[in-house]
């Protein structure tokens, strides 16, 4: 998983690159949503970073998918029994 690079090189022509989606786990979304970014850092997600250094650019789409086994509280729902 920290060396995805080795594949993303396959991405030759800079012109490709807007037709580049890297999908990654996140823990810090909750199970079961997911986030799409575009032109950001890695997070700190290694296998995302790996991907960053070898094609040189943060110029690509990424769809984060959650995998937190727990859900945040719903503050809303924390408010009406108060």
């Amino acid at each position: 998983m920290n060396n995805s690079g080795k594949a993303a090189v396959l991405v030759k022509p800079k012109k490709e690159m807007p037709n580049v989606v890297i999908v990654n786990d996140d823990i810090d979304i909750p199970l079961g949503k997911f986030k799409i970014v575009y032109n950001r850092g890695s997070g700190g997600h290694r296998g995302v970073e790996s991907i960053r250094r070898a094609l040189k650019t943060e110029a690509f789409a990424r769809v984060r998918i959650g995998i937190s086994p727990k859900k945040k509280p719903d503050h809303r729902l924390l408010l009406t029994f108060l």
